[in-house]
């Protein structure tokens, strides 16, 4: 009894811990709550992809803010519906007998510069408001108030459509030069995302993040006490799972008016060079797939990436689904609905997802490596072989002043023994080519040797907590 008693509560204590914690946001949580703190004028720009945590990051650094929040929600609706409901807001948080009146923001904002009492008034998806009037006059609207506001009031955009969200901040747009603090909230990395399943092994950490990503909203409904199978069937499989609703009605329907859902199908199934794209959208090359692929990659759907050695090289680059989480639904949930019904959650995922956990985590492990050499000259390296006539891509190259070294990344359970390296070295050398001073060996499950020929990395220096 006195056992369950103290499991129950540690997986209390754990669940909150994991629900209110910021991982991967401390610099942007302080960095808010001095802006909130100050004396002085302060206009804020918070943008970022659905999931990432805006809100949470602003409710938690306006709790030393000594004075009115007004949280404000544009609608789809007219301007002077939003200017409405704007007003509606402002009279509801600030207790208002009258109620603001008025059917141009310019009235909304004369009245907020009456009052004395200290005001801070956050906007969320400003874009909305902004396309309903023409946007160099909004964004004018808003420059010309933050201009004259008094410092008692505090103004934050928040904004997760990040295409707008950046032309605010181009040169000569009227608000670029105007904010006090601009910031914007991505997925969290591997390192970040594993605070919230600290107490996984090594390889539960890296196959949940192969999965699941990064994103705060994901990472946030996942159950750390129950498995990866029960995870899965229970947000993804299920038609009516938090996830799988989350994906189908808000990421994919904000997006995909504006691209062939097609594309991320076809990057999900391995195919990330452009020629490969088109050929199997079996589409002429008429510049509507580059026009598409450049709105993912504003959107931060997809990334655009090239070898380390031929980053000049528009033939040689690929695009791949920057969402670990994205990329697992593109492969097994999109298309597979009427095979997930007939066979029910738990035998699909037996059958057709339960086969392929050492590969996905074996690539997702791969990803992390990346991250984990973020800021160096790490990706994949390109070469034509002369003795084969074939093209070659090598996976997880690191370029240095010496040449380049290739680091050999392997998913384990048990660790790499010295005959093994040597044996995979070997083998290795056949192709490599001459450029390549140093062969290094990455493992998730450690190594059963030490070497001073070889740089050796495990899993566990990967996963050890770094000072940010």
């Amino acid at each position: 009894m006195y056992h369950k008693m103290n499991l129950f509560l540690d997986r209390c204590l754990f669940r909150l811990y994991s629900i209110n914690m910021f991982a991967g946001r401390e610099k942007e949580l302080e960095e808010l709550k001095v802006q909130f703190d100050s004396m002085e004028k302060t206009f804020v720009l918070l943008y970022g992809k659905r999931g990432q945590g805006k809100s949470t990051l602003i409710s938690e650094a306006v709790k030393s803010f000594e004075g009115t929040v007004i949280n404000h929600l544009c609608a789809q609706t007219t301007y002077e519906g939003n200017v409405f409901l704007l007003n509606s807001s402002i009279s509801q948080a600030l207790g208002l007998e009258n109620p603001v009146q008025g059917k141009k923001i310019e009235e909304t904002f004369s009245f907020l510069k009456t009052q004395e009492k200290k005001i801070l008034l956050v906007i969320n998806e400003y874009h909305l408001l902004r396309s309903l009037n023409k946007e160099a006059e909004m964004d004018s609207l808003i420059h010309d108030f933050v201009d004259e506001m008094p410092a008692n009031i505090k103004l934050i955009l928040c904004e997760s459509y990040l295409p707008d969200a950046r032309e605010l901040l181009l040169e000569g747009k009227p608000l670029s030069s105007d904010f006090t603090l601009v910031a914007q909230l991505g997925d969290l990395n591997y390192l970040d995302s594993s605070l919230f399943y600290s107490r996984y092994n090594i390889r539960d950490k890296i196959l949940f993040y192969s999965v699941f990503g990064g994103s705060p909203y994901v990472l946030g409904k996942l159950d750390y006490w129950k498995s990866l199978e029960d995870n899965v069937t229970r947000l993804l499989l299920d038609r009516n799972g938090d996830l799988r609703i989350y994906i189908e009605q808000i990421v994919l329907a904000e997006i995909q008016k504006y691209f062939d859902v097609r594309i991320l199908q076809i990057l999900a199934d391995g195919k990330k060079r452009y020629k490969e794209i088109l050929d199997t959208l079996e589409i002429e090359d008429s510049g509507l797939l580059d026009k598409q692929l450049k709105i993912l990659l504003g959107m931060d759907v997809i990334i655009k990436a090239a070898p380390i050695n031929k980053t000049d090289d528009r033939k040689k680059q690929f695009y791949d689904i920057k969402d670990n989480l994205l990329r697992f639904y593109f492969l097994y949930v999109f298309g597979k609905e009427a095979l997930i019904y007939s066979m029910g959650e738990k035998k699909y995922f037996k059958e057709n997802i339960l086969p392929q956990l050492e590969a996905i985590c074996s690539n997702g492990f791969k990803d992390i490596v990346g991250e984990y050499f973020s800021g160096k000259a790490f990706g994949t390296f390109w070469y034509d072989s002369i003795s084969s006539k074939e093209s070659r891509q090598i996976e997880c190259v690191m370029k240095t002043e010496s040449g380049y070294e290739l680091y050999v990344v392997n998913d384990r359970k048990k660790p790499m023994t010295l005959i093994e390296c040597q044996t995979a070295e070997t083998q290795i050398r056949d192709f490599l080519p001459n450029s390549f001073s140093k062969i290094n060996f990455v493992c998730s499950a450690g190594f059963a040797f030490e070497s001073e020929v070889y740089t050796l990395i495990s899993g566990k220096e990967i996963y050890l907590v770094k000072s940010r």
